[in-house]
């Protein structure tokens, strides 16, 4: 099932990161997901180590709200971009500092049988330069063209022909290890449409990699 943009824990992490610390109601309103849902999507975002609780709202008389807030310290995700002549991997915190970045060109035609354990290799390597191997919690890819949310796959990528049906999110998944989640915000580099996936995805901003248009979770 996919998640749509008002529903997705995505959504849900992404206001409260822009306004926490919240409490659960002021969550919901912001949101706008109903009491039972927004239970759900706390439940799998604290699974997932995403959220912790920073203190309780005061109150006048009964029970305190807590107060919940990003886990973001400590915590390490794997993004990589692929496109039609070129792939950028980074290693980054969930606030977006970058702490290892590599950049590679790619032939024309490129195949994803020679580039997917290319990709994976260095990703193993940034991540121990980084020593952030065992605090990954996320791997964020973005690709050309339509995805497959089912099965999460690239679907006739427009400027990567070779590309459709290549299992990229599944062995990144049996590699690291990581749970995937996504919500699709595509964008248009020159002709291409970017479709952006997996735990989180942000745009390279110099020393950062700083929110883009895409949320995905």
């Amino acid at each position: 099932m996919v998640e749509t943009a008002a529903t997705s824990p995505g959504q849900v992490l992404a206001v409260l990161r822009a306004e926490g610390p919240l409490t659960r109601e002021q969550l919901r309103e912001r949101v706008g997901l109903s009491r039972v849902t927004m239970v759900e999507r706390i439940d799998a975002l604290r699974r997932l180590g995403l959220l912790r609780q920073v203190g309780h709202r005061q109150s006048s008389g009964g029970r305190r709200a807590e107060l919940l807030a990003v886990n973001d310290t400590g915590r390490t995700a794997l993004v990589a971009d692929l496109g039609q002549g070129h792939a950028t991997l980074a290693v980054v915190d969930l606030r977006g500092t970058v702490f290892a970045r590599e950049d590679r060109r790619l032939r024309a035609g490129h195949e994803p049988g020679k580039v997917i354990p290319m990709l994976l290799e260095a990703s193993r390597r940034l991540l121990h330069e980084a020593r952030r191997a065992d605090t990954l919690c996320a791997v964020a890819l973005a690709v050309p063209g339509r995805i497959d949310y089912e099965r999460g796959r690239a679907v006739t990528p427009p400027t990567m022909p070779g590309w459709s049906e290549a299992p990229l999110r599944d062995r990144f998944a049996d590699e690291f290890g990581v749970r995937y989640c996504w919500r699709t915000t595509p964008t248009r580099p020159r002709s291409a449409t970017t479709t952006r996936w997996a735990v989180r995805t942000r745009r390279w901003s110099g020393s950062r990699w700083a929110p883009g248009s895409a949320r995905a979770w």
